[in-house]
């Protein structure tokens, strides 16, 4: 107990330092990017297929994609979770290793 209130004291009051923080909040970043550029790539895979498939119906093919760019707008709207929830593993990792680090001081 000694040795986080130690780390803690020397953060600032901080249970982790701010290095980390922002480490986490640009990977989160470049998370939502990547994710907003597959979603883009997909979306527009997707209505190339619809024109194709389409192309005779002139009405549907409108119809299909709007509904495409309706399901693009919400998996826009969730992308922040989504890459919240990819992070974690990358947070979690992080954490691990800054604790195996200072393993040896509990032993």
């Amino acid at each position: 107990m000694e040795l986080i209130d130690k780390m803690v004291q020397n953060n600032q009051g901080a249970y982790f330092s701010d290095p980390i923080y922002k480490n986490i909040d640009q990977k989160l970043r470049q998370q939502m990017e990547h994710l907003k550029q597959v979603y883009a790539d997909e979306l527009q895979s997707k209505i190339k297929l619809v024109e194709k498939e389409y192309a005779h119906n002139p009405e549907e093919k409108e119809k299909q994609i709007m509904l495409l760019k309706q399901k693009h707008e919400e998996r826009m709207k969730n992308v922040r979770e989504e890459a919240e929830m990819n992070i974690f593993q990358v947070a979690f990792d992080m954490i691990k290793n800054l604790l195996s680090g200072i393993r040896h001081m509990f032993w």
